[in-house]
C-alpha cells in the first residue's frame, strides 16, 4: 500500500470534523510550498481603469481589500475558492502577501 492509499484510508476512519481539519492542514501545506513560488507582481495588478486603480488579481475585477476582508471575518482559502472559482491558491497567497506588505494601502 503506498502512502496515499494508506492516508486515505485512515482518513475515512476519522470523523467529520477531523477530516475537515485534515482537509485545512493539507491546505496549509499546499498554500506554503506554492507562496514561495509565486511572485506577487505578476498576480497582483493596480490598471486606473479597474476597481478604481486599487490593487486587483490580474485578470479579475476583484480587489485584494474584498479578499482581505472576507478572510479577516473568517472565511477560509476553500470558501473563497469556491466563492470565486476563477481564482487560484496561488491567487490568494498573493492577494496576502501584497497585503502583508502594503497593509497601509489596503486597509485605507
Amino acid at each position: 500500500m503506498n502512502i496515499v492509499e494508506r492516508i486515505n484510508e485512515d482518513l475515512e476512519k476519522l470523523p467529520l470534523t477531523l477530516q475537515s481539519e485534515v482537509l485545512n492542514f493539507v491546505e496549509y501545506l499546499l498554500f506554503k510550498s506554492e507562496r514561495q513560488s509565486i511572485p506577487t507582481e505578476s498576480v497582483i495588478q493596480s490598471t486606473p481603469e479597474v476597481c478604481f486603480g486599487r490593487p486587483h488579481i490580474r485578470n479579475t475585477r476583484i480587489p485584494v481589500w474584498l479578499l482581505v476582508s472576507f478572510h479577516n471575518q473568517g472565511a477560509s482559502n476553500q470558501e473563497l475558492l469556491r466563492n470565486y472559482p476563477s481564482l487560484t491558491l496561488n491567487d490568494l497567497q498573493a492577494a496576502w502577501n501584497y497585503y502583508n506588505n502594503h497593509k497601509d494601502e489596503i486597509e485605507q
